[in-house]
């Protein structure tokens, strides 16, 4: 499914997981994907915990893609397994409502007494994603979405990425981006002071991501520049940028209540 304005153009995949998997603006492609192997259809769910991580990375498209009900924890202590990165992902959605603009589309989740709806659309220079979690049991359930685009290292090879906030983890945030890939890899979090966050390509052209900080106060910052060897995640050239509920831990969400997030990405041309 194709949104589009004459600035941007959007890929979306309601029936494999509500992902973006194209992202063209500046005239070029900005989300890293990689070819779809045999195997790699959705179909059963699998276990939870730790054999799901397995398992994501097999069906797994990159892209832009929701973590829901939860960002990592495949193992939570006092708590059943989960699914690492969610079930959202590994879901077919129904699309609710559509345009030449924008998408709309719901699940329910089979592990968890949870709906999930999320919207994406094409407004000017921007992308705006948005999601809302409520919680349909009568129990309170320990939640921690996010969001986790994956964009490509060749599109801002040279450039830098901008993020304020004090580091949650050993890893400093990484500035700059190599122009080829090197064949390193990392994590690092931080808790953020200011929404906008920056990605800054060597020509000038800036991807300004926004951040809804009440839903998100943290980010996460993953990258992998592969040399182009091995197999799965670990042959990706990228840099995610993810927005998160919390870090290594989650909150409790009421009966009834929902928990809702806006994601707005800008590109302009600084130079």
């Amino acid at each position: 499914m194709i949104l589009s304005n004459e600035t941007v153009r959007v890929g979306v995949e309601p029936e494999r997981g509500m992902t973006l998997v194209s992202l063209i603006a500046g005239g070029r492609e900005l989300l890293w994907t990689t070819e779809l192997a045999p195997g790699s259809e959705l179909g059963e769910l699998g276990e939870p915990g730790e054999p799901s991580a397995e398992r994501l990375e097999a069906i797994l498209h990159g892209g832009w893609f929701e973590m829901s009900p939860n960002a990592g924890l495949p193992d939570r202590p006092g708590r059943p397994p989960a699914y690492f990165h969610g079930e959202a992902v590994r879901r077919s959605w129904r699309v609710r409502s559509q345009s030449a603009t924008h998408v709309e589309a719901e699940i329910r989740l089979s592990s968890e007494p949870i709906a999930l709806r999320r919207r994406v659309e094409v407004r000017d220079a921007t992308v705006i994603v948005s999601s809302e979690l409520q919680n349909l049991g009568a129990d309170g359930r320990p939640v921690s979405p996010g969001e986790h685009p994956c964009f490509r290292r060749d599109a801002f090879g040279g450039g830098s990425l901008t993020v304020r906030g004090p580091s949650l983890g050993p890893a400093d945030v990484p500035g700059t981006i190599p122009p080829d890939a090197d064949g390193t890899s990392g994590n690092a979090a931080v808790r953020l002071t200011d929404p906008t966050v920056i990605l800054t390509a060597a020509d000038g052209l800036e991807v300004l991501m926004r951040v809804d900080l009440e839903a998100h106060p943290y980010l996460g910052i993953w990258w992998n520049y592969s040399l182009q060897g091995g197999a799965g995640i670990g042959s990706w050239d990228t840099i995610a940028l993810e927005p998160l509920t919390r870090y290594q831990d989650e909150v409790l969400l009421a009966p009834g209540a929902t928990c809702s997030s806006r994601t707005i990405v800008e590109f302009r041309v600084s130079r």
